[in-house]
């Protein structure tokens, strides 16, 4: 069972994206309406009981029809006690920044498929899965809550993959736009996992 859950504010980004996945027409999506703030949404949803895998998904990507076997693929070949999984993330080797993963983000292929799954330290917010067992922080209502459950998971000894399940990411935001939210969301991310740093997202290195 496949739980696909979605906080949207665009109706027609939703329909246009998401909606047009086979693989939501299969299984079917929980639509997280009225929310400005994504964790809140995610940690209100229901899947199912008991949880197969949980997929947080953005409204402005496009799951093609071989996404749910490549899925099943990558979970036969990662350890079973995976903490979080998805389809673009990043790991610091040797000091540098090092992408993971294999996706069209706005109309340009992102990674290869080669040498995937592969561990990384953290994950984009634009596919992020799960068995439903992590809660999520809101106080980083946008930004940094990806990275934020993958440091969870790597505080209770789970790892987490980027995989080869390849899917469409059509976002309408700025590539490396910033906002004054994503810098205080940033400060807070900061704070919270000090101990822990560096910590490299795909938005950032953070020191």
């Amino acid at each position: 069972m496949i739980d696909f859950i979605v906080c949207t504010n665009k109706p027609e980004v939703l329909k246009n994206n998401l909606l047009r996945s086979k693989v939501i027409q299969k299984y079917g999506s929980q639509e997280m309406m009225g929310f400005k703030n994504i964790p809140e949404a995610y940690n209100v949803a229901t899947p199912s009981l008991p949880p197969g895998v949980v997929c947080y998904v953005h409204q402005d990507v496009f799951l093609p029809d071989t996404f749910e076997e490549e899925l099943a693929n990558t979970l036969k070949l990662v350890p079973y006690d995976w903490g979080v999984i998805g389809v673009a993330g990043c790991i610091l080797e040797n000091g540098k920044k090092v992408n993971k993963g294999y996706i069209n983000d706005r109309g340009h292929v992102w990674g290869k498929p080669d040498g995937l799954p592969a561990e990384v330290q953290t994950l984009d917010e634009m596919l992020l899965i799960t068995r439903g067992d992590f809660k999520f922080d809101d106080q980083f209502p946008f930004d940094f809550y990806g990275a934020d459950i993958c440091m969870q998971a790597q505080a209770q000894g789970k790892k987490c993959y980027a995989i080869n399940a390849y899917c469409f990411h059509n976002s309408t935001r700025v590539v490396g736009g910033r906002t004054k939210e994503f810098y205080i969301a940033e400060d807070k991310f900061r704070e919270k996992w000090r101990a822990q740093l560096p910590i490299v997202t795909t938005c950032s290195l953070i020191k």
